[in-house]
């Protein structure tokens, strides 16, 4: 029931969602900042740094940041998502916390995301 509301709106409805229903309950997250252009929170404790340490293939958890990265790149095109100056600002890569960091694009570059599509 969110597809009405407006692109932000729909992001912090995931980022609720995630922390009563999803991962949010297996791991500390720390809003950071939060505003009609940018959503920035951290998580620590990591549940699949967690398990594949646990499991003795803690090289495998990297696989899940490229999956962040892809899925919340389509998830919410309306915004940039990154993790500060490296896509490595994670735990699998030895961080203290992982950045989530979303901004709302402006008009030029959704038009410029547009284009690539197309091409």
């Amino acid at each position: 029931g969110v597809s009405d509301k407006g692109s932000m709106e729909r992001l912090l409805v995931f980022y609720a969602f995630m922390g009563t229903g999803g991962v949010g309950n297996f791991v500390n997250r720390k809003l950071v900042k939060a505003n009609i252009n940018i959503l920035h929170y951290e998580v620590r404790n990591c549940l699949f740094v967690r398990f594949y340490k646990e499991v003795g293939a803690p090289e495998l958890v990297k696989l899940f940041c490229e999956v962040d990265r892809k899925f919340f790149t389509e998830a919410f095109p309306e915004f940039r998502f990154h993790r500060g100056d490296s896509w490595e600002n994670t735990e699998a890569y030895g961080k203290n916390h992982c950045e989530f960091i979303f901004e709302k694009k402006t008009r030029t570059q959704l038009h410029r995301g547009s284009m690539k599509n197309e091409v």
